[in-house]
């Protein structure tokens, strides 16, 4: 196992992790921590990881990955406003925790498809 899948599926266990955190009565520090990765950082750099385009620089990630999750936390928190008429820390973490969650499933489905070997027929 590469360190490129080590990178991938230690995102999606900080991703359960961070909603853990936020979801369970953890010590104030280490649920902030959660909080702050959740809210501020993982659904962005998700989005950013399930781009088609290529960011070779990490200042550039990073910066994207801020920004992303900052301006969808927002967009999030309106619609569920709008649909439930309330908002709340759980509602927001698991709905954050799921869509980061779709967006590396569409990165990782994305990959597999494009690295598929073509198959081998018994005939051939």
């Amino acid at each position: 196992m590469g360190i490129r899948h080590l990178l991938k599926f230690g995102t999606v266990a900080l991703v359960i992790v961070s909603v853990g955190l936020v979801l369970f009565s953890a010590p104030g520090g280490i649920r902030l921590a959660g909080a702050a990765l959740l809210f501020g950082f993982l659904p962005g750099w998700a989005l950013v990881y399930a781009l088609p385009w290529c960011f070779e620089d990490i200042f550039e990630r990073l910066t994207l990955a801020i920004g992303l999750s900052c301006a969808g936390t927002i967009l999030i928190s309106l619609v569920l406003v709008y649909v439930q008429g309330r908002l709340t820390a759980t509602i927001l973490a698991l709905t954050l925790g799921f869509v980061s969650m779709v967006f590396w499933a569409a990165r990782l489905r994305r990959t597999s498809l494009s690295h598929q070997s073509p198959r081998l027929h018994v005939y051939d």
